[in-house]
């Protein structure tokens, strides 16, 4: 039998040992890559993580925006750099669950109970905040490294008498509209709130009680 009918017989080719000198390597499969070349490098790829690093509740929106204003010559898409932060920088967009240190702590339980017998009634005459929570709602959500702890949450009242009710929607709007008229996007940062906890804050903040039911629409 010749070589040819022999190398036929076994599926080898028939200048395999030609091609084996040529290039050793010949002998494992090499696969095609399929799909164009990534437009992003290890440049954009230090570029992306230093910025995450400094800013890490920040989106996809962002970090497009930070790469385009750094480098003028680029041009990529959301979906492009998204793609490009799971794959190659290895970052997972996660929710946060924020948590309140100082909510469980010894000192603040204590002030709560000397507060729970007090004469004063809480339900007639103060306005109660909860502002660990107060503050937490007002942080964005999505976070690409999850939990972020703020130790400066406490919680405050203010001795008022009031009569009447008020709606839970009517102080949400409030915290919209007083977040739109503050420059800052709703849909980013939302607001979500015990009833009158914004009229609580604002009075910390130094507003009036009669400025804070005019604004908030307490009603009699």
């Amino acid at each position: 039998m010749s070589a040819s009918a022999a190398a036929k017989q076994l599926g080898i080719h028939v200048r395999w040992v030609e091609q084996y000198n040529t290039c050793p390597d010949i002998i494992f499969e090499v696969c095609r890559q399929v799909g164009r070349k990534c437009i992003l490098t290890e440049e954009h790829k230090a570029t992306v993580v230093n910025f995450i690093d400094t800013n890490p509740s920040t989106t996809v929106v962002e970090v497009t925006e930070n790469l385009l204003k750094q480098l003028t010559d680029l041009k990529v898409s959301r979906s492009t750099v998204y793609n490009f932060m799971r794959n190659e920088c290895n970052l997972l967009l996660k929710k946060a669950d924020f948590h309140s240190i100082e909510r469980n702590s010894l000192k603040k339980i204590e002030k709560q109970y000397k507060w729970k017998y007090t004469d004063m009634n809480f339900l007639t005459n103060c306005v109660l905040l909860d502002k660990s929570a107060f503050d937490i709602n007002m942080k964005r959500s999505r976070n690409s490294f999850g939990r972020c702890v703020d130790k400066t949450h406490f919680k405050g009242f203010v001795s008022h008498s009031y009569k009447g009710w008020v709606k839970d929607k009517t102080i949400a709007q409030w915290i919209t509209n007083s977040l739109t008229a503050a420059g800052i996007d709703p849909d980013k940062f939302t607001a979500h709130s015990i009833r009158a906890a914004a009229s609580t804050y604002a009075v910390q903040q130094g507003a009036s009680i009669q400025e804070v039911k005019i604004h908030a629409n307490w009603r009699y």
